[in-house]
């Protein structure tokens, strides 16, 4: 059996400038949803906010998990400016 060598090694694939780049990009998409589900609830549960008004504050992240749907039409038409 003859098995073939990558013609890279794993780490040089990781430190590629595209695969650097394309995760840079996604940490920075990422973060802002992270932040607004975990880290806001439990300042404002620290502060004192009611769990209602939290539960509110959740519906900052409905976008990001509706994304799917919405992100298809974006990709299709084009904005007027």
């Amino acid at each position: 059996m003859n098995q073939t060598q990558p013609s890279q090694s794993f780490l040089s694939n990781i430190l590629h400038k595209r695969f650097l780049v394309t995760f840079a990009m996604g940490m920075a998409s990422g973060l802002p949803l992270l932040i607004t589900i975990t880290l806001m609830q439990a300042w404002a549960k620290d502060a004192g906010i009611s769990l209602k008004n939290i539960g509110l504050m959740a519906l900052v992240g409905l976008p990001y998990t509706l994304k799917f749907v919405w992100a298809p039409i974006f990709d299709r038409f084009s904005s007027p400016f």
